[in-house]
């Protein structure tokens, strides 16, 4: 007998008994792809992934639940599988097959979430828990899903609330010297993400009148200067510099 192509097939942990079920046209290729990704500490999967983390590699059987000769269109190797998942129930199968949320689910599961808000310790823990995470090390976003996340954002109204705790947040984080030496040291090299972009009339406009009539605490001052001060610019900076600053000049003067 050949080696089935397409089929509904099982991920068991000896361990706990519990399992995934899926489908796939090509059963090797998808078996090779779990591997893959659990290994590389990737898989979309966060409960498998969890067992796979806790008891590894050696703790886990693939195995072919139905094997399907010859292969059979794709809808219907998803009815199958969701019969069999009806069937066994397995524990590492978050959702039903193909299931998506209407807008009217969408909007019901964001009021019950609304308002919600983590404890103190419990976000303690979770903070802790995540130290030393390297789960998604390496993971890099798809662009096509970066676009969809970035079209959901644009345009998002915060409320004047939202804004005053985010900035409440942000003027009580501090930076140990640790971290400012990590992070300028993973800084240095890496172009700037707005280098060579040059901001719209109307983003100027916006900075300008966000900046107009701003106090700045005498302490806040007295940083700047100290900074100011103690920074020094290498002679290849200060041959740039000069070069911008002698265009400008030139512009200004054949512009009057």
């Amino acid at each position: 007998m050949e080696n089935p192509r397409s089929g509904i097939y099982e991920i068991r942990c000896a361990p706990t008994g519990e399992r995934y079920i899926g489908s796939a046209i090509n059963i090797r290729r998808r078996f090779s792809c779990h591997r893959y990704r659990l290994a590389h500490r990737t898989h979309c999967n966060v409960r498998l992934q969890d067992a796979w983390d806790i008891h590894g590699e050696a703790a886990f059987e693939f195995s072919i639940l139905a094997a399907l000769y010859p292969p059979i269109a794709s809808g219907r190797l998803t009815q199958l599988e969701q019969e069999a998942i009806d069937l066994f129930k397995p524990e590492f199968n978050l959702r039903r097959v193909g299931a998506d949320f209407t807008d009217e689910q969408r909007a019901k599961l964001s009021a019950s979430h609304m308002g919600h808000s983590v404890l103190p310790e419990t976000r303690a823990k979770l903070s802790t828990a995540m130290i030393g995470n390297q789960r998604r090390l390496g993971y890099h976003i798809p662009p096509e899903v970066r676009l969809k996340m970035s079209a959901v954002q644009k345009g998002r109204p915060f409320s004047a609330e939202h804004l005053a705790n985010i900035t409440a947040s942000n003027k009580a984080r501090v930076f140990t010297a640790d971290m400012r030496a990590r992070m300028s040291a993973a800084s240095k090299g890496r172009p700037a993400w707005n280098k060579g972009i040059r901001p719209s009339a109307e983003s100027v406009e916006k900075m300008a009148s966000a900046l107009r009539g701003r106090k700045l605490s005498e302490e806040h001052c007295a940083r700047i200067t100290a900074a100011s001060r103690a920074r020094r610019h290498t002679p290849e900076t200060r041959a740039r510099m000069s070069v911008i600053h002698k265009a400008r000049w030139a512009e200004k003067k054949r512009t009057t």
